[in-house]
């Protein structure tokens, strides 16, 4: 438990467990383990030790067998339990195996940008100093000039809020020659203030129209960039690049911003969420530029180095200002898939565990089978039985079990998995070719542990039973 305690946290998502919490296997969680633990084992053998002590001795002695009279119950009841245990396996391998294929779907959505060779950092400004826009706007600037010379950096810049930040940030909108009422409603974009630097950072491809330059500050025309899924949604019919269009249903003429730009769509949220219409407008020309930025810098140097580049730089800018948050872009994005892993994880090392306790309890049973019945196989095998009947008769016992298991949890996993249905992501609950794989690979799995136990009475020798008998 202490091993596996580390492996398992590093698959929680960060968010999961508050900063203060200390996960540890203390003395609580070990005597409640022990306790269960005992518990279990004592259950699991007081209905064995309470048959035990009541033999009947009469059946018995009539049976002649050392066995008694109750070894074909005790069998039922063995195979009953096999039965169960196949089954809740096959309940548990589905799920696993729909919920690893979903999170492979995810996995493979285009996030819209290109996360690699990416560093973010975050920081925010203290109210106290920076309280006018064109004060944060100049930390930013001055910051961003000065990271262009350090060696190794490709590009850089910031935004507001980073792709899959989990973060909306939904305003009001309004176009200039559009109403609400042919618009079918307010519309309402994502916004994003950005510097010069960033899409291009990032990698957000530019469909059509031009980027942000230096020369989009506050003394040029106010002017934005929108989305693939805005220009679809609200200039259907017309070329969105020269229209204008406004933050807030109300303002003043100055408040307009023209399109100059529309580029790919990103995922703002999560992976599996929709694309919303989304607007980007440069930071330098916001008149509520945000104190709170995040840095992105396009570079192979190592994230360590970097990082500490980046504090001497604002460090020697500003002591007061502390960076935050700072990890590469990809391990950033991971932390978005946090709980289709963590689900996904959980449930294949469960259903990997079921399995592994399947294929030993079916071992167990058809070996104690063939343990019970030696004196009879080595018989049959005296009275002309070839080596290929035994091998049928053993595993016959073990496909029954098999067969029967698989047919319940095949029920089963119809029923129990409507309930992952919302965490699956392209994924159908009744996905055919699942259900095939997973029969498939528990059948042969258990076959295989049946076949052992058989080849080993296939090996009895029958002069044995001569002599005996």
């Amino acid at each position: 438990a202490m091993w596996s305690l580390g492996p398992l946290l590093r698959l929680i998502p960060f968010s999961y467990i508050p900063i203060e919490a200390e996960v540890k296997v203390d003395q609580t969680v070990l005597f409640a383990a022990l306790g269960v633990t005992l518990l279990t084992v004592l259950l699991s053998g007081l209905f064995p030790a309470w048959r035990a002590a009541r033999p009947a001795l009469n059946s018995s002695l009539k049976d002649g067998r050392r066995s008694g009279g109750d070894a074909i119950r005790h069998r039922h009841a063995q195979r009953v339990l096999v039965i169960s245990q196949i089954a809740l396996t096959f309940i548990l391998l589905i799920a696993s195996v729909l919920m690893v294929k979903s999170f492979a779907r995810v996995r493979g959505i285009d996030p819209g940008f290109e996360p690699d060779e990416v560093f973010k950092m975050e920081m925010v400004l203290p109210a106290s100093r920076y309280s006018a826009a064109p004060t944060v706007q100049s930390f930013y600037e001055t910051l961003l000039s000065k990271v262009k010379n350090i060696p190794g950096v490709q590009s850089s810049g910031a935004a507001t809020i980073l792709p899959l930040a989990l973060f909306p940030y939904n305003s009001p909108l309004s176009i200039e020659g559009l109403s609400n009422d042919e618009l079918g409603g307010i519309p309402f974009a994502e916004e994003r203030q950005v510097t010069s630097g960033y899409l291009a950072t990032l990698k957000i491809s530019l469909i059509r129209g031009r980027d942000f330059s230096e020369r989009d500050n506050a003394a040029a025309p106010p002017v934005a960039i929108v989305n693939e899924a805005l220009a679809t949604k609200y200039f259907a019919k017309v070329d969105p690049i020269g229209r204008r269009i406004r933050l807030e249903p109300s303002g003043s003429e100055n408040s307009w911003l023209t399109v100059v730009g529309v580029v790919k769509d990103v995922h703002q949220l999560r992976m599996t969420d929709p694309v919303l219409p989304e607007i980007y407008r440069p930071h330098a020309q916001a008149p509520d530029a945000s104190r709170r930025m995040a840095l992105v810098l396009r570079s192979r140097l190592d994230p360590t180095s970097l990082l500490h580049s980046m504090r001497d730089l604002v460090r020697g800018q500003d002591p007061g200002v502390a960076i935050f948050d700072a990890e590469p872009m990809h391990q950033f994005i991971a932390h978005s898939f946090g709980a289709q892993r963590l689900a996904a994880s959980l449930l294949a090392m469960f259903g990997a565990l079921a399995l592994t306790l399947t294929v030993i309890g079916i071992y167990g049973v058809v070996a104690y089978f063939v343990a019970q019945r030696t004196g009879e196989i080595r018989i049959r095998m005296a009275l002309g039985a070839q080596r290929h009947h035994v091998l049928e008769l053993i595993l016959g016992q073990g496909v029954s079990m098999v067969v029967i298991g698989l047919s319940i949890g095949i029920g089963g996993a119809f029923a129990a998995t409507r309930v992952l249905r919302s965490l699956l992501f392209e994924v159908s609950s009744t996905d055919l070719l699942t259900y095939l794989f997973v029969t498939l690979s528990l059948g042969i799995t258990t076959l295989v542990a049946c076949y052992f136990p058989a080849r080993a009475a296939m090996r009895l020798d029958p002069l044995e039973a001569l002599r005996s008998e």
